[in-house]
């Protein structure tokens, strides 16, 4: 033995032993053990009991998804603001809320008929009269410099 392995034993020592020890018992411990037979009852169903689903959970409406709603039906920037400032709490500096969302929608909008689709803040600019071009001024030809 080594002075590594003071008192142990090699591999090849343990493994000569271990088959020396098997080679000594009888074979009535060899040999393989008589199955008793398995008796099984009769496979019965479940009984599954019916859960009561709870009621569907109120869907909360956003500040956001409100605003595009009101979007949708025409109202303009300041009007909408009349409508979810009370009904969000909100503080005054949120103001630009509604206009934000409206910008959303137009950046979003993946067409551009969707584009169409959403309304202007302001209504549309009335048109200008028609006016007549002017005539062009006449032009004034210009002297040459004379030359002394």
């Amino acid at each position: 033995m080594s002075k590594k392995n003071k008192g142990n034993k090699s591999r090849h020592e343990a493994t000569q032993e271990q088959l020396a020890a098997h080679a000594a018992e009888p074979a009535a411990v060899l040999a393989p053990a008589v199955e008793e037979p398995v008796v099984t009852e009769p496979v019965t169903e479940p009984v599954v009991q019916k859960v009561e689903k709870p009621a569907p959970k109120e869907k909360r409406v956003s500040c956001r998804s409100r605003c595009q709603e009101l979007i949708r039906q025409g109202l303009s920037n300041s009007e909408i603001w009349a409508i979810i400032q009370p009904e969000f709490n909100m503080p005054a500096g949120h103001k630009h809320y509604p206009g934000w969302y409206r910008g959303e929608m137009k950046r979003l909008a993946k067409t551009p008929e969707e584009r169409a689709a959403v309304p202007a803040s302001r209504p549309a600019p009335k048109a200008a009269p028609a006016v007549a071009p002017a005539a062009p001024a006449a032009t004034v030809a210009a002297e040459e410099p004379v030359l002394a």
